[in-house]
C-alpha cells in the first residue's frame, strides 16, 4: 500500500470511485453510501481551492480516499457548518468524504489503514458529519472503531443534492479532551434570553458606531472651524502680542484634534469588544440552537476591520497635519510682514 495525498489527474478516477456509493445507487443502505452526490466540476473546483484529498493506492491504482478541508475553507452558511464552526475551537480537519472502490477485493483493510496513516499526517482534531436518516450505520461503525465520539446532533433547513432534509450526527476524534456541549439545550437555560443577548450586543455595537461617526464629524468641523480663523491672522501685523495669540490658537487646534483621536480610539476599542461579545453570544445561540437565524459575524469574510474603521482612525492624524501646516503658514506670512516692513 502507497499513502499520498492527490493530483488533480487523480480527480476523474476519485469521482468514479465515489459516484459508485450514491445513496440512490446503494439497495443496502447498511453499505454504507453517500448523499453528497458531488460532480467532477466540484472536485475540481475544490482542488484548486485547496481542499484535501488523501489516496491509498494498489498496484498503482486508487483503493480509497479521503476528502476534506481545514476549518479555515469551511463555509459558514449551511447549519451543519454553523454548528461545527460554533462547538470546535482552534484548528480541525473536517472530513467530507471517506469511501473505497466498491470493485475491487483488493483493497482489504485499505480504508482502516488510509484512515489511520491519515490522522497521524493531518495531526489535528478531525470532524465529520454522518446522515442519521436513513441511518448510515457502515459509516457509524467505521468511524467509532477509529476513535470517533458522536458529540452533536442537528436537523438543517438546507436538502441534500437529491432536495431531501437529512438529520446529521457530528463526530469527532481528537488527540486531547475538547470542552463542546452535547445537546442543543439545558432545560433550565433559555434561549430566547440568549438571543435577546445577542441582539443587545449587536444594538451596543451600532450604537457605539453612530457615536464614532458623530465624534468624528464634530472632529472636521471644529478643525475646518480653526481653520477659518487663516485671513485674520494673515491680516495682521507682527507683535508680540499677536504671535502670542497665533501660538495659542494653535496649540488650541492640536488640543483639540488630540482630545477627539483619543475619543476616538477609545470609541473603536468599544466596538470592537462589542463585536467581539456579539460573536461570542452568536456562536452559543449557534450552539444551543443551530436552527435559529443569525446575522454570521463570526464569518472570515466580515470579521476584520472595515475599510471605514481604518479611515476613521487615519481622519484625525491627517487632520492634525493639515493644521500644523496652516500653522506654520500663517506664522511665516506675520514673520515675512516683519522682514518687510523691518
Amino acid at each position: 500500500m502507497n499513502f499520498r495525498l492527490a493530483t488533480e489527474n487523480d480527480l476523474e478516477e476519485i469521482f468514479r470511485i465515489a459516484s459508485a456509493w450514491d445513496v440512490n445507487h446503494v439497495t443496502d443502505k447498511n453499505e454504507g453510501f453517500f448523499v453528497s452526490s458531488f460532480s467532477l466540476a466540484y472536485y475540481q473546483k475544490a482542488f484548486k481551492n485547496g481542499h484535501l484529498f488523501y489516496l491509498v493506492t494498489i498496484d498503482g491504482q486508487i483503493e480509497a480516499f479521503i476528502y476534506g478541508y481545514h476549518n479555515d475553507k469551511i463555509d459558514a452558511s449551511t447549519t451543519v457548518n454553523k454548528l461545527i464552526i460554533a462547538n470546535f475551537p482552534g484548528t480541525y480537519f473536517v472530513t467530507k468524504q471517506i469511501c473505497r472502490r466498491k470493485d475491487s477485493n483488493k483493497g482489504k483493510g485499505a480504508t482502516k489503514a488510509l484512515y489511520e496513516t491519515f490522522i497521524k499526517y493531518i495531526d489535528c482534531p478531525i470532524v465529520t458529519a454522518i446522515v442519521l436518516k436513513p441511518y448510515n450505520a457502515r459509516s457509524v461503525i467505521f468511524h467509532e472503531k477509529m476513535g470517533f465520539d458522536k458529540v452533536l446532533e442537528t436537523t438543517p433547513f438546507e436538502a441534500d443534492a437529491d432536495g431531501v432534509i437529512r438529520p446529521r450526527g457530528i463526530w469527532l476524534l481528537a488527540p486531547y479532551k475538547l470542552e463542546m456541549a452535547t445537546t442543543y439545550i439545558k432545560k433550565d437555560f433559555s434561549l430566547e434570553a440568549l438571543v435577546d443577548f445577542h441582539q443587545s450586543a449587536i444594538m451596543l455595537y451600532t450604537h457605539e458606531d453612530n457615536l464614532n461617526w458623530t465624534k468624528l464629524g464634530l472632529n472636521v468641523t471644529f478643525m475646518f472651524a480653526m481653520m477659518a480663523s487663516t485671513p485674520f491672522f494673515m491680516r495682521l501685523d507682527f507683535s508680540i502680542k499677536n504671535m502670542i495669540l497665533l501660538v495659542l490658537v494653535g496649540l488650541l487646534g492640536i488640543l483639540i484634534n488630540w482630545l477627539f483621536a483619543t475619543k476616538l480610539k477609545s470609541g473603536l476599542e468599544y466596538m470592537r469588544c462589542h463585536k467581539e461579545t456579539a460573536q461570542n453570544l452568536e456562536k452559543s445561540v449557534m450552539r444551543y440552537g443551530p436552527n435559529v437565524p443569525v446575522l454570521n459575524v463570526h464569518h472570515k469574510n466580515i470579521n476584520g476591520v472595515s475599510k471605514t474603521n481604518n479611515i476613521m482612525r487615519k481622519v484625525p492624524s491627517l487632520l492634525l497635519i493639515i493644521w500644523v501646516i496652516t500653522f506654520f503658514f500663517m506664522l511665516l506670512t506675520m514673520l515675512e510682514k516683519q522682514l518687510v516692513t523691518g
